[in-house]
């Protein structure tokens, strides 16, 4: 059964074109997202304490989850546009490039008047890559712990003045 729902306190920073169009897709437009990895909430308190624990995240040694982008392919100047994201996620201290397929959401101001874009990005990863195999087997068969994990980001970015 899969656990849904887990959420982790982030922030981010991007780089790049303000605006983009047809003829400027943002190809050179960056982010950087860290994690705070003790921030993981699945609702189940006693899961969350084994997933901080070195069986898995180790947050006592490393506290922070990252992704880098190295690599931005196709527009996202309007809505539904999709594109890809590539960059490295370092987990446990071990980066490793992932792929994330995302969609340009929308964009508009927000009632402050700063502009803002909406951005769905989705990936699924193998944890075993960062070295995290716990797992148990069950009475009834098969592991407890599945390999995959499915990455599902909803994240806005804002333009800055200057």
């Amino acid at each position: 059964m899969a656990t849904k729902g887990t959420a982790w306190r982030c922030s981010g920073i991007g780089s790049g074109s303000r605006s983009c169009s047809a003829s400027r897709p943002c190809s050179g437009a960056g982010w950087c997202s860290t994690c705070d990895a003790a921030s993981i909430d699945t609702g189940v308190a006693d899961r969350d304490v084994h997933l901080r624990s070195a069986d898995f995240l180790d947050v006592d040694n490393n506290p922070k989850i990252t992704f880098r982008s190295t690599r931005v392919e196709g527009a996202h100047h309007k809505e539904g546009d999709r594109f890809r994201l590539t960059g490295d996620l370092e987990i446990r201290g071990k980066a490793i490039p992932v792929t994330l397929d995302a969609t340009f959401e929308d964009v508009g101001k927000d009632p402050w008047g700063k502009q803002r874009a909406g951005f769905a990005a989705r990936a699924e990863v193998d944890r075993r890559e960062w070295g995290l195999r716990w797992n148990q087997a069950l009475e009834t068969a098969g592991i407890l712990v599945g390999n995959t994990v499915k990455i599902e980001i909803e994240a806005q970015a804002v333009a800055q003045e200057g």
